[in-house]
C-alpha cells in the first residue's frame, strides 16, 4: 500500500503537466501511464527496454514493465487504472481525481 505522501506526490505529478501520457506501457516512446507516472515518484530506475520499446522498471529488486507490485496496488486497482489510461481516455488530471477519490493511503503505525 501507498503512505499519504506517496499518493499526494503521485496526483500532484499527475496534474504537473510535466509527464506526456502514453498507452500499453509504463513508459515508451517518453510517455507514461499513470502506473508509470508513480514508479518515477517512488524513485524506480527506468533501465532496459524490451522488445516491443517497453521501458523496465526496476524497484526494490524487482522488475516491472506492464503492471507494478501488488505490494503497492492491489490487481484490481491497477486493472482499473489501467482501463482509465488506456481504454477510456482518461487524461492524468481526471484520473487524479480518481485516485484521490478512491485509493486509501497505508495506514500509519506509530
Amino acid at each position: 500500500m501507498l503512505s499519504r505522501e506517496t499518493l499526494e506526490a503521485w496526483v500532484t505529478a499527475l496534474r504537473s503537466g510535466k509527464y506526456e501520457q502514453g498507452t500499453g506501457a509504463l513508459y515508451r516512446d517518453g510517455k507514461h501511464c499513470c502506473l508509470g507516472v508513480l514508479m518515477e515518484v517512488l524513485g524506480a530506475e527506468r533501465s532496459a527496454f524490451t522488445p516491443n520499446c517497453r521501458a523496465v522498471y526496476t524497484w526494490e529488486d524487482k522488475k516491472f514493465g506492464g503492471t507494478i507490485s501488488t505490494t503497492l496496488l492491489p490487481s484490481t486497482t491497477q486493472n482499473r487504472l489501467i482501463q482509465f489510461n488506456d481504454g477510456g481516455n482518461c487524461p492524468f488530471p481526471r484520473i487524479a481525481d480518481w485516485i484521490e477519490d478512491n485509493i486509501e493511503p497505508e495506514e500509519e503505525t506509530p
